[in-house]
């Protein structure tokens, strides 16, 4: 009987070793198979979405500039070289001032402008090199810079938009600066703050007849120097309710006029517009309506024998075109605006685009 015992004892415990190992077997394979640091199969296209990372998007605009280039540009624009004499103003008063870490030599207003690197004396000679050591995202420039200068900047990935800063242009160029910048909100205001004051004086000139809008002669940055009708000074003056005094018959822009013809016409109004050459302080301005007032040739017209002889700053007629309207409307019609003040609203303008106070002298008397 003992024997027996012995022998059912024995295998039973062989039994349950056999199943031990079995189990462990089938449980090693379980893991195996099922164990969380294992790969999962793949599953199938149709059945499950894709859980990885999908590439970011990039994300771009295209404007079409000035010579009907269309430039495609990678947002954001957080680095730009503003090559373009005066772009660093329209950029600033619509929130990109701080993105320039290039200028030209005569972009130096606001007076922010002077702690950013002159890499160009303008578009017509830009330093390359220094240009591309600054990494700009994008080159604003006009139209003095060369198509080889340009497509070498282009061949190296940087967009270049080139645009000229005066009307009728401008405000196309405003609104290509907003959408690069992603500031078309800014931008939009800005332009219409501008044409406020466009659409004011356009409203009071309107029932004017011929004979109530004075002769002007308009003199650019040289003696007898003007502007041809339909040409961007002549359509100021128009604007402004003046007849420009430049024969129909040149077809020329700026020509020069004879110190005859001009004696001839005898215009009611002289407008001379003062650039940097010629100084920009109250001297300046005093200096340069004298040589007028005492210029042989003029000393017979009305405007001289009137004292009708103005001196009005490049930047009110090129970057400022509201307040340069303004100065000219009250200078030929001061009757009709006697209530515009344009000196304080240029006051205010600068305010409310650049946050500071206005200094200089932007017109004389």
């Amino acid at each position: 009987m003992e024997v027996n015992y012995l022998k059912k004892t024995t295998v039973a415990l062989t039994v349950v070793l056999i199943a031990l190992i079995v189990g462990a077997s089938v449980y090693g394979v379980y893991t195996l198979y099922s164990s969380p640091a294992s790969p999962t199969p793949s599953p199938s296209p149709s059945s499950t979405p894709s859980l990885s990372p999908t590439p970011q998007q990039t994300e771009t605009v295209t404007v079409v500039d000035e010579t009907g280039v269309s430039v495609e540009v990678t947002l954001p624009v957080t680095r730009i070289v503003n090559i373009a004499p005066g772009a660093a103003e329209i950029l600033c008063a619509i929130g990109g001032g701080e993105k320039i870490v290039g200028r030209d030599a005569y972009s130096t207003f606001p007076p922010s402008m002077s702690a950013v690197p002159i890499v160009a004396e303008s578009s017509f000679g830009p330093n390359m090199e220094q240009i591309l050591e600054l990494n700009p995202d994008l080159i604003i420039a006009d139209q003095g810079l060369s198509d080889a200068n340009r497509q070498k900047f282009e061949a190296v990935g940087v967009p270049v938009i080139v645009e000229m800063l005066m009307e009728p242009r401008l405000e196309d160029a405003i609104r290509n600066f907003g959408t690069v910048l992603g500031e078309l909100d800014k931008a939009n205001d800005y332009i219409n703050f501008t044409q406020s004051y466009e659409t004011l004086v356009k409203d009071r000139i309107a029932t004017l007849s011929q004979s109530e809008k004075p002769t002007v002669y308009f003199e650019w940055y040289q003696p007898w120097y003007t502007s041809s009708l339909g040409d961007s000074w002549d359509e100021l003056i128009v604007s402004a309710g003046g007849q420009n005094i430049a024969p129909s018959t040149l077809n020329v822009s700026n020509p020069i006029l004879s110190p005859e013809y001009v004696a001839e016409q005898s215009p009611e109004i002289i407008v001379r517009m003062l650039t940097r050459m010629d100084g920009e302080d109250n001297a300046a301005f005093e200096t340069l309506r004298n040589e007028i007032l005492s210029r042989t040739g003029l000393s017979t017209t009305t405007a001289v024998k009137e004292s009708n002889v103005f001196i009005i700053h490049n930047n009110l007629l090129v970057l400022r075109p509201a307040i340069g309207l303004l100065y000219l409307a009250k200078w030929f019609h001061p009757t009709l605006f006697a209530d515009i003040d344009p000196a304080a609203i240029h006051v205010q303008m600068i305010q409310k685009y650049f946050g500071i106070t206005l200094s200089g002298v932007f017109a004389y008397p």
